[in-house]
């Protein structure tokens, strides 16, 4: 066989081999990803259960749920507190202020803290609204 043949050859076989991988291979998929707790065992259900999970996972290491500060603000009691911005204006902690300090936190930056926190605007809109009831179920 020739160079040419074996060439086209090759290019034939990936061809076909990414047709066939096209459909099992997720790109820019934005469905929620499983979440698991410590144990490696998969969340479902309680959306609370989500949150505490993502917690976690993600969040201990700035944030405590103790009312002790941390990096970043504790969590606990934030859910329909006052807060007062980097720019002195003071907002309620709401569900809408918890999503987008979660999103894009640039824009909730709070007096005192470092403007440090990264964009965790990967998360499912699942995994926000866990996040956003766990908070809320903090006292």
């Amino acid at each position: 066989m020739s160079k040419t043949t074996v060439g086209a050859l090759l290019l034939v076989f990936l061809a076909v081999l990414a047709i066939g991988y096209a459909g099992t291979i997720p790109l820019g998929d934005s469905s929620p990803r499983e979440v698991s707790d410590d144990n490696g065992v998969a969340m479902t259900g309680d959306p609370v259960e989500l949150g505490e999970s993502i917690y976690s996972q993600q969040c201990t290491g700035c944030h405590t749920i103790d009312g002790s500060d941390g990096v970043g603000p504790t969590l606990a009691g934030l859910f329909g507190s006052e807060v007062t911005m980097e720019d002195g204006e003071t907002l309620i902690a709401d569900g809408d202020y918890l999503v987008l300090a979660i999103t894009d936190p640039r824009e909730t930056t709070r007096e005192g803290y470092p403007d440090v926190m990264p964009a965790f605007d990967n998360l499912s809109e699942d995994e926000i609204a866990g996040l956003v009831a766990f908070i809320e179920s903090l006292e």
